[in-house]
Protein backbone atom coordinates (compact mmCIF):
# COMPACT_ATOMS: atom_id res chain seq x y z
CA UNK A 1 0.00 0.00 0.00
CA UNK A 2 3.02 2.24 0.85
CA UNK A 3 4.02 1.44 -2.66
CA UNK A 4 0.64 2.51 -4.14
CA UNK A 5 0.79 5.49 -2.74
CA UNK A 6 3.80 6.48 -3.20
CA UNK A 7 2.99 6.07 -7.32
CA UNK A 8 -0.31 7.73 -6.70
CA UNK A 9 1.39 10.50 -5.14
CA UNK A 10 3.76 11.09 -8.15
CA UNK A 11 1.17 10.53 -11.22
CA UNK A 12 -1.27 13.24 -8.97
CA UNK A 13 2.35 15.62 -8.88
CA UNK A 14 2.88 14.87 -12.97
CA UNK A 15 -1.19 15.41 -13.57
CA UNK A 16 -0.65 18.85 -11.77
CA UNK A 17 2.60 20.18 -13.34
CA UNK A 18 1.40 18.91 -16.87
CA UNK A 19 -1.52 19.79 -16.97
CA UNK A 20 -3.18 21.91 -14.82
CA UNK A 21 0.08 24.00 -14.12
CA UNK A 22 0.51 24.94 -18.09
CA UNK A 23 -3.42 24.92 -18.76
CA UNK A 24 -3.74 27.76 -15.64
CA UNK A 25 -0.42 29.74 -16.53
CA UNK A 26 -2.10 29.90 -20.05
CA UNK A 27 -5.11 30.54 -19.04
CA UNK A 28 -3.66 33.80 -16.95
CA UNK A 29 -1.74 35.08 -19.80
CA UNK A 30 -4.78 34.82 -21.78
CA UNK A 31 -6.97 36.32 -19.40
CA UNK A 32 -4.35 39.54 -19.26
CA UNK A 33 -4.45 39.69 -23.12
CA UNK A 34 -7.84 39.66 -23.08
CA UNK A 35 -8.54 42.09 -20.72
CA UNK A 36 -6.17 44.37 -22.43
CA UNK A 37 -7.21 43.67 -25.75
CA UNK A 38 -10.95 44.24 -24.44
CA UNK A 39 -9.83 47.58 -22.22
CA UNK A 40 -8.04 48.94 -25.44
CA UNK A 41 -11.19 48.42 -27.92
CA UNK A 42 -12.99 50.06 -25.50
CA UNK A 43 -11.07 53.20 -25.03
CA UNK A 44 -10.92 53.26 -28.45
CA UNK A 45 -14.63 52.85 -29.39
CA UNK A 46 -15.12 55.74 -26.38
CA UNK A 47 -12.06 57.63 -28.08
CA UNK A 48 -13.93 57.70 -30.91
CA UNK A 49 -17.37 57.98 -29.52
CA UNK A 50 -16.17 61.23 -27.77
CA UNK A 51 -14.21 62.92 -31.04
CA UNK A 52 -17.70 62.01 -32.93
CA UNK A 53 -19.81 64.09 -30.29
CA UNK A 54 -17.09 66.82 -30.06
CA UNK A 55 -16.94 67.52 -33.77
CA UNK A 56 -20.91 67.46 -33.78
CA UNK A 57 -20.47 70.14 -31.20
CA UNK A 58 -17.77 71.68 -33.26
CA UNK A 59 -20.11 72.17 -35.99
CA UNK A 60 -23.19 73.56 -34.73
CA UNK A 61 -20.87 76.22 -32.94
CA UNK A 62 -19.31 77.16 -36.36
CA UNK A 63 -23.03 77.30 -37.39
CA UNK A 64 -23.76 79.84 -34.61
CA UNK A 65 -20.37 81.61 -34.90
CA UNK A 66 -22.00 82.56 -38.76
CA UNK A 67 -25.22 83.15 -37.23
CA UNK A 68 -23.81 85.62 -35.68
CA UNK A 69 -21.51 86.90 -38.69
CA UNK A 70 -24.47 87.29 -40.41
CA UNK A 71 -26.59 89.35 -37.86
CA UNK A 72 -23.51 91.69 -37.98
CA UNK A 73 -23.82 91.90 -41.41
CA UNK A 74 -27.77 92.33 -42.10
CA UNK A 75 -27.98 96.17 -43.02
CA UNK A 76 -30.84 97.00 -41.32
CA UNK A 77 -29.73 95.59 -38.24
CA UNK A 78 -26.30 97.28 -38.21
CA UNK A 79 -28.04 101.10 -39.42
CA UNK A 80 -30.36 100.84 -36.38
CA UNK A 81 -27.11 100.07 -34.08
CA UNK A 82 -25.28 103.09 -35.65
CA UNK A 83 -27.45 105.12 -34.87
CA UNK A 84 -27.42 107.83 -37.34
CA UNK A 85 -31.40 109.16 -37.07
CA UNK A 86 -32.46 112.93 -37.26
CA UNK A 87 -35.35 112.81 -35.37
CA UNK A 88 -36.79 110.32 -32.43
CA UNK A 89 -39.62 108.60 -34.06
CA UNK A 90 -37.23 107.44 -37.22
CA UNK A 91 -35.46 104.69 -35.37
CA UNK A 92 -38.55 103.76 -33.42
CA UNK A 93 -40.21 103.29 -37.03
CA UNK A 94 -36.85 101.30 -37.99
CA UNK A 95 -37.20 98.81 -35.44
CA UNK A 96 -41.25 97.88 -35.29
CA UNK A 97 -40.88 97.63 -39.47
CA UNK A 98 -37.51 95.73 -40.18
CA UNK A 99 -34.89 95.03 -37.05
CA UNK A 100 -37.73 93.36 -35.13
CA UNK A 101 -38.42 90.74 -37.58
CA UNK A 102 -35.24 90.12 -38.48
CA UNK A 103 -33.77 89.72 -34.98
CA UNK A 104 -36.73 86.98 -34.51
CA UNK A 105 -36.17 85.45 -37.73
CA UNK A 106 -32.59 84.27 -36.62
CA UNK A 107 -33.63 83.61 -33.00
CA UNK A 108 -36.13 81.22 -34.58
CA UNK A 109 -34.00 80.30 -37.24
CA UNK A 110 -31.76 77.92 -34.97
CA UNK A 111 -33.36 76.11 -31.76
CA UNK A 112 -30.73 76.35 -30.20
CA UNK A 113 -30.36 80.06 -29.37
CA UNK A 114 -31.99 81.59 -26.46
CA UNK A 115 -31.41 85.01 -27.36
CA UNK A 116 -29.76 87.56 -28.34
CA UNK A 117 -28.01 90.85 -27.39
CA UNK A 118 -25.92 93.91 -29.33
CA UNK A 119 -23.63 96.35 -27.66
CA UNK A 120 -22.51 99.77 -29.18
CA UNK A 121 -22.04 103.19 -28.13
CA UNK A 122 -24.18 105.37 -29.80
CA UNK A 123 -27.72 102.93 -28.42
CA UNK A 124 -30.06 105.27 -27.07
CA UNK A 125 -33.18 103.18 -27.32
CA UNK A 126 -33.87 99.33 -25.81
CA UNK A 127 -36.35 98.23 -27.24
CA UNK A 128 -37.32 94.39 -25.91
CA UNK A 129 -34.10 94.49 -23.91
CA UNK A 130 -32.20 93.30 -26.81
CA UNK A 131 -29.55 96.71 -27.47
CA UNK A 132 -27.28 97.31 -24.72
CA UNK A 133 -24.03 99.61 -24.09
CA UNK A 134 -20.34 98.45 -24.39
CA UNK A 135 -20.12 99.02 -20.58
CA UNK A 136 -22.86 96.34 -19.81
CA UNK A 137 -20.48 94.11 -21.98
CA UNK A 138 -19.41 91.00 -19.54
CA UNK A 139 -16.14 90.18 -21.31
CA UNK A 140 -13.10 92.05 -22.34
CA UNK A 141 -13.88 94.71 -25.74
CA UNK A 142 -10.85 94.02 -27.33
CA UNK A 143 -11.02 90.26 -27.40
CA UNK A 144 -14.26 89.71 -29.12
CA UNK A 145 -13.00 91.14 -32.75
CA UNK A 146 -12.65 87.45 -34.35
CA UNK A 147 -15.11 86.10 -31.66
CA UNK A 148 -14.98 84.28 -28.09
CA UNK A 149 -16.77 81.67 -26.63
CA UNK A 150 -17.47 82.15 -22.78
CA UNK A 151 -19.33 79.59 -19.99
CA UNK A 152 -20.99 81.32 -17.41
CA UNK A 153 -22.21 79.81 -13.81
CA UNK A 154 -25.54 78.68 -15.14
CA UNK A 155 -23.59 76.13 -17.86
CA UNK A 156 -25.15 78.60 -20.75
CA UNK A 157 -23.05 79.37 -23.43
CA UNK A 158 -22.23 82.67 -24.85
CA UNK A 159 -20.97 83.90 -28.06
CA UNK A 160 -19.51 87.26 -28.39
CA UNK A 161 -18.97 89.21 -31.54
CA UNK A 162 -17.97 92.16 -32.63
CA UNK A 163 -17.28 94.51 -35.58
CA UNK A 164 -14.84 97.49 -36.12
CA UNK A 165 -15.71 100.82 -38.00
CA UNK A 166 -14.06 101.82 -41.22
CA UNK A 167 -10.62 102.71 -39.96
CA UNK A 168 -10.08 99.21 -37.98
CA UNK A 169 -9.35 101.08 -34.85
CA UNK A 170 -12.33 100.98 -33.14
CA UNK A 171 -15.18 98.57 -32.20
CA UNK A 172 -18.02 99.89 -33.59
CA UNK A 173 -20.68 97.40 -32.27
CA UNK A 174 -20.83 93.93 -30.93
CA UNK A 175 -23.31 90.54 -30.99
CA UNK A 176 -23.96 88.44 -28.21
CA UNK A 177 -25.60 84.92 -28.72
CA UNK A 178 -27.10 83.06 -25.74
CA UNK A 179 -27.37 79.63 -25.87
CA UNK A 180 -30.03 77.29 -24.89
CA UNK A 181 -28.58 74.71 -21.81
CA UNK A 182 -29.93 71.73 -24.22
CA UNK A 183 -27.14 72.12 -26.47
CA UNK A 184 -24.34 71.59 -23.46
CA UNK A 185 -26.61 69.24 -21.80
CA UNK A 186 -27.90 66.96 -24.67
CA UNK A 187 -23.78 66.51 -25.55
CA UNK A 188 -22.70 65.65 -22.16
CA UNK A 189 -25.68 62.81 -22.08
CA UNK A 190 -23.86 61.51 -25.22
CA UNK A 191 -20.44 61.36 -23.79
CA UNK A 192 -22.47 59.91 -20.27
CA UNK A 193 -21.73 56.25 -21.31
CA UNK A 194 -22.36 54.26 -18.05
CA UNK A 195 -23.49 54.40 -14.32
CA UNK A 196 -19.71 54.17 -13.45
CA UNK A 197 -18.54 57.15 -15.88
CA UNK A 198 -18.20 60.81 -15.24
CA UNK A 199 -17.87 63.50 -17.81
CA UNK A 200 -16.19 67.26 -17.23
CA UNK A 201 -15.16 70.16 -19.12
CA UNK A 202 -11.62 71.86 -18.19
CA UNK A 203 -9.78 74.61 -19.24
CA UNK A 204 -6.88 74.82 -20.46
CA UNK A 205 -5.18 75.61 -16.49
CA UNK A 206 -7.24 72.69 -15.36
CA UNK A 207 -10.11 74.62 -14.07
CA UNK A 208 -13.64 72.79 -13.98
CA UNK A 209 -16.12 74.24 -15.86
CA UNK A 210 -18.15 71.57 -15.66
CA UNK A 211 -18.60 68.28 -13.77
CA UNK A 212 -16.90 66.33 -11.61
CA UNK A 213 -14.69 63.84 -11.45
CA UNK A 214 -14.64 60.67 -9.59
CA UNK A 215 -14.39 61.11 -6.11
CA UNK A 216 -11.05 59.01 -5.52
CA UNK A 217 -9.54 61.10 -8.71
CA UNK A 218 -6.71 63.89 -8.66
CA UNK A 219 -8.91 67.31 -9.47
CA UNK A 220 -6.04 67.91 -12.24
CA UNK A 221 -7.18 65.03 -14.47
CA UNK A 222 -4.37 66.72 -17.12
CA UNK A 223 -1.92 65.77 -15.24
CA UNK A 224 -2.58 62.18 -15.34
CA UNK A 225 -1.95 59.48 -17.45
CA UNK A 226 -4.94 57.66 -19.82
CA UNK A 227 -5.07 54.65 -17.52
CA UNK A 228 -4.72 55.14 -13.41
CA UNK A 229 -5.60 52.53 -11.37
CA UNK A 230 -8.97 51.04 -12.18
CA UNK A 231 -9.95 54.16 -14.12
CA UNK A 232 -9.41 55.24 -17.57
CA UNK A 233 -9.43 59.03 -18.79
CA UNK A 234 -10.20 59.97 -22.48
CA UNK A 235 -9.88 63.27 -23.52
CA UNK A 236 -11.02 65.08 -26.44
CA UNK A 237 -10.41 68.99 -27.50
CA UNK A 238 -13.43 71.57 -28.08
CA UNK A 239 -11.32 74.20 -29.92
CA UNK A 240 -14.04 76.79 -29.81
CA UNK A 241 -14.41 76.52 -26.34
CA UNK A 242 -10.47 76.57 -25.64
CA UNK A 243 -12.04 73.35 -23.43
CA UNK A 244 -11.68 69.61 -23.31
CA UNK A 245 -14.02 67.12 -22.87
CA UNK A 246 -12.83 64.36 -20.11
CA UNK A 247 -14.33 61.28 -19.26
CA UNK A 248 -13.41 59.17 -16.35
CA UNK A 249 -14.61 55.80 -16.47
CA UNK A 250 -14.48 52.43 -14.56
CA UNK A 251 -12.55 49.88 -16.31
CA UNK A 252 -14.28 47.18 -14.56
CA UNK A 253 -17.05 48.68 -15.93
CA UNK A 254 -15.81 49.19 -19.88
CA UNK A 255 -14.80 45.15 -19.61
CA UNK A 256 -18.06 44.03 -18.32
CA UNK A 257 -18.97 41.12 -20.44
CA UNK A 258 -15.66 40.50 -21.37
CA UNK A 259 -15.02 39.82 -17.49
CA UNK A 260 -18.63 37.83 -17.43
CA UNK A 261 -17.24 35.61 -20.29
CA UNK A 262 -13.68 35.13 -18.60
CA UNK A 263 -15.65 34.00 -15.68
CA UNK A 264 -17.84 31.45 -17.04
CA UNK A 265 -14.93 30.02 -19.37
CA UNK A 266 -13.02 30.09 -16.22
CA UNK A 267 -15.61 28.11 -14.19
CA UNK A 268 -16.12 25.75 -17.33
CA UNK A 269 -12.33 25.35 -17.94
CA UNK A 270 -11.63 24.19 -14.01
CA UNK A 271 -14.64 22.29 -14.12
CA UNK A 272 -13.37 19.94 -16.81
CA UNK A 273 -10.21 19.95 -15.13
CA UNK A 274 -11.39 19.25 -12.00
CA UNK A 275 -13.49 16.30 -14.15
CA UNK A 276 -10.27 14.94 -16.03
CA UNK A 277 -8.63 14.90 -12.52
CA UNK A 278 -11.41 12.64 -11.31
CA UNK A 279 -10.87 10.25 -14.13
CA UNK A 280 -6.97 10.72 -14.11
CA UNK A 281 -6.97 9.61 -10.35
CA UNK A 282 -9.45 6.90 -11.23
CA UNK A 283 -7.16 5.73 -13.71
CA UNK A 284 -3.97 6.16 -12.06
CA UNK A 285 -5.35 4.40 -8.98
CA UNK A 286 -6.03 1.48 -11.17
CA UNK A 287 -3.02 1.53 -12.92
CA UNK A 288 -1.38 1.56 -9.56
CA UNK A 289 -2.77 -1.23 -8.62
CA UNK A 290 -2.50 -3.39 -11.35
CA UNK A 291 1.48 -2.49 -11.28
CA UNK A 292 1.74 -3.37 -7.52
CA UNK A 293 -0.16 -6.26 -8.12
CA UNK A 294 2.40 -7.36 -10.80
CA UNK A 295 5.44 -6.08 -9.01
CA UNK A 296 4.11 -8.44 -5.61
CA UNK A 297 3.66 -11.50 -8.21
CA UNK A 298 7.03 -11.01 -9.20
CA UNK A 299 8.88 -10.54 -5.81
CA UNK A 300 6.06 -13.87 -4.72
CA UNK A 301 7.80 -16.03 -7.44
CA UNK A 302 9.54 -18.92 -6.11
CA UNK A 303 13.38 -19.77 -7.88
CA UNK A 304 12.35 -22.63 -8.94
CA UNK A 305 9.46 -23.07 -11.02
CA UNK A 306 8.15 -20.14 -12.98
CA UNK A 307 4.04 -19.67 -14.37
CA UNK A 308 2.84 -17.12 -15.88
CA UNK A 309 1.17 -14.01 -14.53
CA UNK A 310 -2.77 -14.84 -14.17
CA UNK A 311 -4.79 -12.11 -14.50
CA UNK A 312 -5.79 -10.50 -17.58
CA UNK A 313 -3.57 -8.91 -19.69
CA UNK A 314 -5.44 -6.08 -21.41
CA UNK A 315 -4.46 -3.76 -24.34
CA UNK A 316 -2.10 -0.84 -22.54
CA UNK A 317 0.78 -0.80 -21.74
CA UNK A 318 1.01 -3.05 -18.18
CA UNK A 319 -1.32 -5.32 -20.57
CA UNK A 320 1.43 -5.09 -23.24
CA UNK A 321 4.62 -5.42 -19.82
CA UNK A 322 2.21 -8.49 -18.83
CA UNK A 323 2.50 -9.67 -22.11
CA UNK A 324 5.84 -9.66 -22.62
CA UNK A 325 6.55 -11.17 -19.26
CA UNK A 326 4.38 -14.13 -20.07
CA UNK A 327 5.81 -14.76 -23.08
CA UNK A 328 9.55 -14.44 -21.91
CA UNK A 329 8.42 -16.85 -19.04
CA UNK A 330 7.00 -19.61 -21.58
CA UNK A 331 9.76 -19.15 -23.53
CA UNK A 332 12.17 -19.38 -20.41
CA UNK A 333 10.13 -22.96 -19.45
CA UNK A 334 10.29 -24.44 -23.30
CA UNK A 335 14.39 -23.71 -23.49
CA UNK A 336 14.64 -25.65 -19.63
CA UNK A 337 12.10 -28.14 -20.79
CA UNK A 338 14.58 -28.87 -24.24
CA UNK A 339 17.41 -28.97 -21.72
CA UNK A 340 15.44 -31.34 -19.78
CA UNK A 341 14.75 -33.31 -22.19
CA UNK A 342 18.43 -33.38 -24.44
CA UNK A 343 19.45 -34.46 -20.94
CA UNK A 344 17.25 -37.21 -20.97
CA UNK A 345 17.77 -38.41 -23.88
CA UNK A 346 21.40 -38.68 -23.79
CA UNK A 347 21.01 -40.71 -20.47
CA UNK A 348 18.69 -43.21 -22.41
CA UNK A 349 21.34 -43.46 -25.34
CA UNK A 350 23.93 -44.41 -23.00
CA UNK A 351 21.67 -46.55 -20.93
CA UNK A 352 20.58 -47.97 -24.46
CA UNK A 353 24.59 -48.08 -25.13
CA UNK A 354 25.79 -49.90 -22.23
CA UNK A 355 22.73 -52.42 -22.33
CA UNK A 356 23.53 -53.39 -26.36
CA UNK A 357 27.40 -53.64 -24.84
CA UNK A 358 26.89 -56.88 -22.72
CA UNK A 359 29.43 -59.42 -24.30
CA UNK A 360 29.94 -57.47 -27.40
CA UNK A 361 33.17 -59.58 -28.08
CA UNK A 362 31.37 -62.81 -28.03
CA UNK A 363 28.55 -61.00 -30.80
CA UNK A 364 31.51 -59.68 -32.89
CA UNK A 365 33.45 -63.12 -32.51
CA UNK A 366 30.37 -65.45 -33.49
CA UNK A 367 29.22 -62.99 -36.42
CA UNK A 368 33.35 -62.95 -37.57
CA UNK A 369 33.20 -67.23 -37.50
CA UNK A 370 29.74 -67.15 -39.42
CA UNK A 371 31.46 -64.71 -42.34
CA UNK A 372 34.44 -67.21 -42.43
CA UNK A 373 32.31 -70.25 -42.51
CA UNK A 374 30.48 -68.41 -45.70
CA UNK A 375 33.93 -67.71 -47.55
CA UNK A 376 34.42 -71.35 -46.92
CA UNK A 377 31.67 -72.24 -48.76
CA UNK A 378 32.73 -69.87 -51.67
CA UNK A 379 29.70 -67.36 -50.66
CA UNK A 380 30.71 -64.15 -50.84
CA UNK A 381 27.23 -62.49 -50.77
CA UNK A 382 26.34 -63.76 -47.55
CA UNK A 383 30.17 -63.44 -46.46
CA UNK A 384 29.83 -59.32 -47.08
CA UNK A 385 26.42 -59.36 -45.79
CA UNK A 386 27.21 -60.53 -42.19
CA UNK A 387 30.47 -58.07 -42.38
CA UNK A 388 28.19 -55.56 -42.96
CA UNK A 389 25.98 -56.58 -40.44
CA UNK A 390 29.05 -56.54 -37.96
CA UNK A 391 29.83 -52.96 -38.39
CA UNK A 392 26.32 -51.63 -38.53
CA UNK A 393 26.54 -53.09 -34.76
CA UNK A 394 30.01 -51.96 -33.87
CA UNK A 395 28.62 -48.08 -35.49
CA UNK A 396 25.39 -48.59 -33.29
CA UNK A 397 27.54 -49.85 -29.93
CA UNK A 398 29.73 -46.82 -29.90
CA UNK A 399 29.59 -43.99 -26.95
CA UNK A 400 29.83 -41.08 -29.30
CA UNK A 401 27.00 -38.83 -29.64
CA UNK A 402 28.15 -37.63 -32.84
CA UNK A 403 29.72 -38.24 -35.77
CA UNK A 404 30.02 -36.83 -39.16
CA UNK A 405 28.06 -37.23 -42.56
CA UNK A 406 30.59 -39.69 -44.37
CA UNK A 407 30.03 -42.14 -41.63
CA UNK A 408 26.36 -41.84 -41.87
CA UNK A 409 26.31 -42.60 -45.66
CA UNK A 410 28.65 -45.27 -44.47
CA UNK A 411 26.24 -46.57 -42.34
CA UNK A 412 23.22 -45.94 -44.67
CA UNK A 413 24.88 -47.60 -47.30
CA UNK A 414 25.70 -51.01 -44.87
CA UNK A 415 21.97 -50.74 -43.95
CA UNK A 416 20.85 -50.79 -47.31
CA UNK A 417 23.32 -53.56 -48.58
CA UNK A 418 21.74 -55.73 -45.92
CA UNK A 419 18.22 -54.65 -47.33
CA UNK A 420 19.15 -55.56 -50.48
CA UNK A 421 20.02 -59.11 -49.32
CA UNK A 422 16.37 -59.58 -47.93
CA UNK A 423 14.08 -57.42 -50.71
CA UNK A 424 16.77 -58.39 -53.66
CA UNK A 425 15.47 -56.45 -56.95
CA UNK A 426 12.67 -54.75 -55.39
CA UNK A 427 15.03 -52.41 -53.92
CA UNK A 428 17.54 -49.84 -55.58
CA UNK A 429 19.55 -47.13 -54.28
CA UNK A 430 21.60 -44.22 -55.11
CA UNK A 431 23.54 -41.65 -52.75
CA UNK A 432 25.08 -38.16 -54.64
CA UNK A 433 27.19 -36.20 -52.79
CA UNK A 434 27.43 -32.88 -54.55
CA UNK A 435 31.02 -31.79 -52.98
CA UNK A 436 33.14 -33.81 -51.47
CA UNK A 437 33.83 -31.06 -48.51
CA UNK A 438 30.21 -31.97 -47.18
CA UNK A 439 31.47 -35.28 -45.99
CA UNK A 440 33.02 -33.43 -42.76
CA UNK A 441 29.68 -31.93 -42.12
CA UNK A 442 29.66 -32.51 -37.89
CA UNK A 443 26.32 -34.54 -37.17
CA UNK A 444 24.57 -36.92 -34.43
CA UNK A 445 24.58 -40.13 -34.95
CA UNK A 446 21.83 -41.58 -36.77
CA UNK A 447 20.93 -38.66 -38.62
CA UNK A 448 19.18 -40.83 -41.65
CA UNK A 449 18.85 -44.09 -40.31
CA UNK A 450 15.53 -43.35 -39.39
CA UNK A 451 14.40 -42.03 -42.23
CA UNK A 452 15.35 -44.44 -44.81
CA UNK A 453 14.08 -47.00 -42.30
CA UNK A 454 10.86 -45.39 -42.97
CA UNK A 455 10.90 -45.70 -46.57
CA UNK A 456 11.69 -48.69 -46.53
CA UNK A 457 9.10 -49.83 -44.21
CA UNK A 458 6.08 -48.07 -45.31
CA UNK A 459 7.33 -47.28 -48.89
CA UNK A 460 9.13 -49.54 -50.47
CA UNK A 461 7.61 -52.67 -48.70
CA UNK A 462 4.11 -51.90 -49.45
CA UNK A 463 4.69 -52.21 -53.11
CA UNK A 464 4.88 -55.03 -54.85
CA UNK A 465 6.97 -53.85 -57.81
CA UNK A 466 9.02 -52.54 -55.09
CA UNK A 467 11.09 -48.96 -55.24
CA UNK A 468 14.20 -46.81 -55.20
CA UNK A 469 15.63 -44.78 -52.59
CA UNK A 470 18.01 -41.27 -53.60
CA UNK A 471 19.80 -39.56 -51.11
CA UNK A 472 21.09 -36.19 -52.57
CA UNK A 473 23.52 -34.19 -50.65
CA UNK A 474 24.51 -30.91 -52.05
CA UNK A 475 24.53 -26.67 -50.68
CA UNK A 476 22.35 -23.92 -51.54
CA UNK A 477 23.68 -20.62 -50.76
CA UNK A 478 24.44 -20.65 -46.97
CA UNK A 479 22.42 -23.97 -46.96
CA UNK A 480 23.05 -27.81 -46.60
CA UNK A 481 20.53 -29.15 -48.08
CA UNK A 482 19.75 -33.29 -47.42
CA UNK A 483 16.88 -35.12 -49.02
CA UNK A 484 15.82 -38.88 -49.08
CA UNK A 485 13.16 -39.56 -51.56
CA UNK A 486 11.46 -42.95 -52.30
CA UNK A 487 9.42 -44.02 -54.64
CA UNK A 488 7.11 -46.46 -52.31
CA UNK A 489 3.56 -46.25 -51.74
CA UNK A 490 3.26 -42.77 -50.24
CA UNK A 491 1.37 -41.26 -47.18
CA UNK A 492 -2.31 -40.14 -47.39
CA UNK A 493 -2.98 -36.50 -47.56
CA UNK A 494 -4.35 -36.77 -44.03
CA UNK A 495 -1.85 -38.62 -42.62
CA UNK A 496 0.86 -35.96 -44.23
CA UNK A 497 -1.18 -32.78 -42.47
CA UNK A 498 -0.78 -34.90 -39.12
CA UNK A 499 3.03 -35.73 -39.23
CA UNK A 500 3.55 -31.83 -40.79
CA UNK A 501 1.88 -30.67 -37.35
CA UNK A 502 3.62 -32.82 -35.53
CA UNK A 503 7.21 -32.07 -36.69
CA UNK A 504 5.95 -27.98 -36.41
CA UNK A 505 5.76 -28.25 -32.86
CA UNK A 506 8.72 -26.67 -31.39
CA UNK A 507 8.67 -28.80 -27.90
CA UNK A 508 7.42 -31.79 -26.97
CA UNK A 509 4.94 -32.63 -24.32
CA UNK A 510 4.28 -36.26 -25.99
CA UNK A 511 5.68 -39.57 -25.34
CA UNK A 512 8.24 -40.36 -27.32
CA UNK A 513 7.41 -44.41 -27.21
CA UNK A 514 4.47 -43.46 -28.66
CA UNK A 515 4.11 -46.08 -31.92
CA UNK A 516 5.94 -45.13 -35.07
CA UNK A 517 3.15 -45.24 -37.50
CA UNK A 518 2.28 -41.80 -36.22
CA UNK A 519 4.84 -40.66 -36.94
CA UNK A 520 7.02 -39.83 -33.92
CA UNK A 521 10.03 -41.07 -35.85
CA UNK A 522 10.79 -38.65 -38.05
CA UNK A 523 9.81 -36.43 -34.77
CA UNK A 524 11.94 -38.15 -32.82
CA UNK A 525 14.53 -37.39 -35.41
CA UNK A 526 13.48 -33.37 -35.77
CA UNK A 527 13.76 -33.05 -32.06
CA UNK A 528 17.64 -34.46 -32.13
CA UNK A 529 18.35 -32.23 -34.90
CA UNK A 530 16.75 -29.65 -33.18
CA UNK A 531 18.80 -30.12 -29.89
CA UNK A 532 21.73 -30.20 -31.54
CA UNK A 533 21.43 -27.83 -34.51
CA UNK A 534 18.92 -25.29 -32.46
CA UNK A 535 17.17 -22.73 -34.74
CA UNK A 536 19.52 -23.54 -38.00
CA UNK A 537 17.40 -26.79 -38.83
CA UNK A 538 14.61 -28.09 -40.35
CA UNK A 539 12.51 -30.73 -41.31
CA UNK A 540 10.03 -31.05 -44.26
CA UNK A 541 8.16 -34.08 -45.55
CA UNK A 542 5.78 -34.16 -48.83
CA UNK A 543 4.88 -36.93 -51.61
CA UNK A 544 7.31 -37.63 -54.45
CA UNK A 545 5.93 -37.26 -58.25
CA UNK A 546 4.56 -39.64 -59.63
CA UNK A 547 5.40 -41.42 -56.67
CA UNK A 548 6.57 -42.39 -52.61
CA UNK A 549 7.51 -39.54 -50.20
CA UNK A 550 10.43 -36.85 -49.85
CA UNK A 551 11.75 -35.84 -46.59
CA UNK A 552 14.27 -33.22 -46.46
CA UNK A 553 16.81 -31.57 -44.35
CA UNK A 554 17.98 -27.94 -44.37
CA UNK A 555 20.68 -27.25 -42.67
CA UNK A 556 22.30 -23.61 -41.94
CA UNK A 557 26.05 -22.96 -43.29
CA UNK A 558 26.81 -22.12 -39.09
CA UNK A 559 25.44 -25.69 -38.17
CA UNK A 560 28.63 -27.12 -39.28
CA UNK A 561 30.82 -24.71 -36.79
CA UNK A 562 27.82 -25.35 -34.06
CA UNK A 563 28.25 -28.91 -34.90
CA UNK A 564 32.05 -28.88 -34.24
CA UNK A 565 31.67 -26.90 -30.73
CA UNK A 566 29.54 -29.91 -29.54
CA UNK A 567 31.41 -32.33 -30.47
Amino acid sequence: MMIKKRLTNKLILVYFLVVILPICAVYFVFVILLFSRTLQSESEKYQYEIDMAVNDLETELKNLENIADAILKNGYITEFLRYQYDTDWEPMYDYVSNVQYQLHSYINYNQNIKTIYFYGDNIRLNPGGYFKSFSDLPVEKAKIYKGIWKLDQNNELHYFFGKYDNTYTNLEYAVEIVIEKELLINFLKLLHLNDNSAVCLIDGQGDIYYGKPLTDWKEDPADNPAWHGRYCVIESEIKPLRMSAVIYSDVFDMAYESLVLLLVAGALLFLVLFILLIAYLRYSLRFARRLVSFTAYIRSMPDEEYEPYPVEEGTDEIGELVSVFNSLINRTNTLVNMVQKKEILRRKAELDAYQSKIEPHFLYGTLESLRMLALNNEDEEVAKGILDLAKLMRYSLTSSQTSTLEKELNQIKRYLNLQKLRLSDRLEWTINVEDEELLNLTCPQFLLQPIVENSIKHGIEKVRRGGSIVINVHKTGKEIIISVTDSGAGIEKERMENIRKLLSESSSNHNPLQMEDKGYALYNVCMRMKLFYGNGFSLEIGNNEPAGTVCTMHLSQIAEDIGVDNQ
